[in-house]
């Protein structure tokens, strides 16, 4: 059982981390998360025009990587803008749109006729993907490990 005034009294004789290492750049194989915040939405409004931002939390299955990092969950986001039917309210499937959601759809083996929702890539994979870091702009020694491609393992 936790003792929260022994945990309280305890000394600690080193200097904690400051920040996490995020997955290197590279190419890896990915599963998406399974969690309830595995795939969400940003809606905004800029110059009176409406945007939908999607992001997909994707957990690396590289054990080099884990065991690089001394983790063993390790995630990166793959996302883009939402193009929506204006008639429908509902994801625009029409020629050269959403290209980002098809690619990870078609990486996952989701890219068909099927009926198909968001809730269905949760724990789909595994697939590769391309790692880009980025730095936060407000704090350049913080990065973020985004995915900039996806494909078929």
């Amino acid at each position: 059982m936790f003792d929260a005034k022994a945990f309280m009294d305890a000394s600690v004789k080193a200097p904690l981390s400051t920040s996490i290492e995020v997955c290197p750049e590279g190419t890896f194989p990915f599963i998406i998360d399974t969690d309830e915040n595995a795939v969400s939405f940003r809606a905004g409004e800029k110059d009176g025009r409406q945007w939908i931002r999607g992001e997909i939390v994707c957990v690396c299955q590289d054990e080099k990587v884990k065991a690089d990092l001394g983790r063993d969950r390790i995630t990166a986001r793959f996302g883009g803008f939402i193009d929506i039917d204006e008639k429908t309210g509902a994801l625009d499937i029409s020629k050269g749109k959403n290209v980002w959601v098809g690619q990870l759809r078609e990486a996952v083996g989701q890219n068909n006729d099927k009926a198909w929702n968001w809730n269905m890539l949760k724990g789909a994979g595994p697939f590769l993907g391309v790692v880009k870091q980025t730095e936060d702009p407000n704090d350049p020694s913080r990065k973020y490990a985004n995915i900039t491609r996806v494909a078929k393992k």
